[in-house]
């Protein structure tokens, strides 16, 4: 994506800012090493080059010594610091990444729920993660590239600093023949600007290549993410194996893989991009060391150098040569490495949840009020909801009932305050609820989503939502689920580890007891106002009367909500709410609303109890 010099340079800004605050340590380290290596590679050379003049040079035995201990001693301590820092820096490079996903986690929290809902977030997202497994682009890269942009130019600093003496050298004009050409400042200025210029030409090639190597690459992420998907349906990590197997459907699984990952087109491109760039390159290296090589020998020849200077200057020069080749390129990579960034800070500047109220909020709950309220999701043309008006109050049970796509989730994700209204407004004791602090708002609310989530903690800490919990506490409400003897079985206890993801002695549940112990979660938390959205769906008929037998003592002094396709449970409430294609049609008793033979309640009621009777 073309963008201005100013924005690329803001990108590179606030990737390191973050970068920085997530790592400050390894960037210094880092930093510092590529200093030490760029001075060890220079001094290497140059001392080398020291050691051969005072062999040459017929100097005393300890002058000889004392140039080799200084060689050895500079190189050892170098050697030193290079290596404590690579060291040091080994498990925080490994982290790094981990680091990252865990910033952008919880970048996500802050999300406005419909964001996180939105197919392109997810898509977003995993743009952003292949890029980084793949180790190409993203902060992680930046952090590598930009390192190897910072390490080359050290290397060119150091090597032209130390090689500059060749270029002020013009030597004496006594020898004869043509070799005094080169003991002159033409020859001198003509070396540099054949290196300077080639340098720049070898620049350039590894900047072309990149660039193509890039546009190569773009299409790839999105096809390894979609061959990745099928490895882990292959693979029975998303649950498909029973059917991959029951259906034969390993052809089309592999074949889809065997394209991306056998012979990818991508792969293909780059090996001719990289043989064709880099035989250019190689071409450039040779002429420029053959010049250099011939400007030195002929210097040494004229008697304005001595024998070491050769391996020295042409050494450095080698150096600076290659550093600039190799800065250019990691510096390519590094400015284009902004197309990824991009997408992370799209994904880290989408829509944040409003800002919230500072009012907190009320211990007791005594009425939920939706005034006139309309929800229509973010690109939809139709309400999900539409003129919704509905008083909820305390110490109430709610059923809410429907057919598919009539508006009951939407209406449960209003009142947790995970969407907000198009039109209208939701208050709680008066007050809309935006005016409260989120985290207020949220410990009014104990809630079993349809698609609730458990985590491979402790069955404990799964009821009580937190590591410490209170043990009593914790077995009362798995208790009044009917998890008891369950838990009994369970040698463990409340510090059972759920699921075998960690610790092979994890214990695998079934549907229907994750779903009791979900419940004993939102009967755990004590709030006063209780949503239980299909709490019985996984549950077995006895479970299932089980749970309607006790459904007075859960619920027992809340507002509660109960949302089910089988109308049976609309009998233990005290309230029923009816909606269909987006509106609340009926209000009233499970007996009144029996009454309304035309009404949709009356309908559903009886297309259920047919299959019953």
């Amino acid at each position: 994506m073309k963008r201005s010099i100013k924005e690329n340079l803001q990108y590179l800004k606030r990737g390191y800012g973050i970068l920085w605050k997530l790592s400050p340590a390894l960037l210094i380290r880092d930093s510092v090493r590529r200093i030490a290596e760029a001075l060890q590679t220079a001094l290497a050379v140059y001392f080398s080059a020291w050691i051969i003049e005072a062999l040459t040079g017929h100097r005393e035995a300890h002058y000889v010594i004392t140039v080799i201990g200084v060689t050895l001693g500079v190189t050892f301590l170098l050697s030193i610091v290079i290596d404590a820092l690579k060291s040091a820096n080994t498990a925080d490079e490994e982290l790094l990444y981990h680091k990252i996903q865990l910033y952008l986690g919880k970048a996500s929290l802050s999300f406005a729920f419909e964001e996180i809902e939105n197919p392109n977030t997810r898509i977003l997202r995993g743009r952003i993660d292949e890029a980084m497994k793949a180790r190409r682009g993203g902060l992680d890269m930046m952090y590598r590239r930009g390192g190897n942009t910072f390490g080359k130019f050290c290397s060119v600093v150091v090597s032209g600093i130390l090689a500059a003496p060749l270029f002020m050298n013009v030597g004496t004009w006594s020898v004869e023949g043509y070799i005094v050409f080169f003991n002159t400042p033409y020859a001198s200025i003509l070396l540099l600007v054949a290196i300077v210029g080639l340098s720049l030409t070898a620049g350039r090639s590894f900047q072309i290549a990149a660039g193509k190597l890039f546009e190569a690459w773009k299409g790839w992420p999105k096809s390894l993410t979609k061959a990745n998907f099928y490895m882990d349906e292959y693979t029975g990590e998303n649950g498909a194996a029973k059917d991959i197997r029951v259906f034969d459907q390993k052809p089309l699984i592999m074949g889809e893989m065997h394209y991306w990952f056998d012979n990818p087109p991508f792969l293909k491109h780059r090996l001719g991009i990289n043989c064709k760039y880099d035989a250019i390159n190689v071409t450039i290296t040779t002429i420029l060391m053959g010049c250099v090589y011939f400007f030195v020998a002929m210097k040494v020849l004229g008697g304005s150098l001595g024998a070491g200077a050769l391996v020295r200057y042409a050494g450095l020069v080698i150096q600076f040569i290659s550093g600039v080749s190799v800065m250019i390129a990691e510096g390519t990579k590094c400015w284009r490495n902004n197309d990824y960034l991009e997408d992370t800070f799209t994904y880290l500047d989408l829509q944040k949840t409003q800002a919230e109220g500072k009012q907190k909020a009320a211990q007791a709950v005594h009425e939920i009020e939706f005034r006139n309220v309309s929800f229509r999701y973010p690109g939809a043309s139709v309400y999900a909801l539409q003129n919704l008006s509905v008083r909820l109050t305390e110490r109430t049970s709610y059923a809410v009932v429907g057919m598919n796509g009539s508006g009951k989730s939407t209406f449960i994700k209003l009142l947790c305050r995970l969407y907000q209204p198009t039109e209208g407004e939701i208050l709680l004791n008066g007050h809309n609820i935006q005016e409260y602090e989120e985290e207020e708002y949220f410990s009014l609310l104990s809630v079993v989503f349809q698609d609730f989530n458990l985590f491979s903690f402790s069955l404990g800490a799964n009821v009580a939502a937190a590591e410490s919990f209170v043990q009593s506490r914790a077995n009362e409400c798995l208790k009044k689920v009917g998890f008891d003897k369950r838990e009994e079985e369970m040698t463990q206890g409340l510090d059972t580890p759920l699921y075998s993801d960690f610790t092979s002695e994890g214990v695998e549940i079934s549907g229907g007891e994750a779903q009791k112990i979900a419940m004993a979660r939102a009967l755990y938390k004590d709030a006063p106002i209780m949503v239980l959205d299909e709490p019985t769906a996984a549950l077995d008929p006895l479970a299932e009367a089980e749970i309607y037998e006790k459904f007075s003592e859960i619920v027992k002094g809340r507002l509660a909500i109960y949302i089910s396709h089988r109308l049976s449970s609309c009998k233990f409430c005290d309230q029923i709410l009816v909606f269909h294609e987006g509106h609340l049609i009926q209000q009233g008793t499970h007996r009144k609303l029996l009454e309304e033979a035309r009404g949709q309640y009356y309908q559903l009621w009886h297309a259920q109890a047919q299959y019953y009777v």
